[in-house]
């Protein structure tokens, strides 16, 4: 099954990183030495993520849009007091999770 989540790169100060984040998935950042690289690297973590979630029996989080997290980061930042990093973008990331889901099954023993 494929998923689909918001992921917003930022180049740092001196454009030699791009961080990744995934604002539906806290704790789930990367970075790439480019945005081709920033954006396979934010797959595979977004994917080992989600696969370990499954693998806890977590629920996972409803993807929000990129207005959505632009929108977000926007008004953080106004509250906060800084500016966006100029580049920042705010992309789609699609994958599939690292490990497949496991369907439960019961399993009767009787012991005699």
């Amino acid at each position: 099954m494929k998923y689909i989540y918001t992921a917003v790169f930022t180049p740092n100060e001196d454009g030699t990183k791009i961080h990744a984040r995934i604002p539906d998935l806290p704790g789930c950042v990367t970075q790439g030495t480019d945005l081709e690289d920033a954006l396979r690297m934010a797959q595979e973590a977004v994917s080992l993520h989600v696969a370990g979630m499954i693998a806890d029996g977590e629920k996972l989080p409803e993807p929000s849009t990129l207005a959505a997290c632009k929108t977000h980061d926007e008004q953080e930042a106004r509250e906060e007091g800084y500016t966006l990093s100029e580049g920042t973008l705010w992309q789609y990331v699609s994958f599939e999770p690292a490990v497949k889901a496991v369907k439960a099954a019961s399993v009767r023993l009787t012991i005699s």
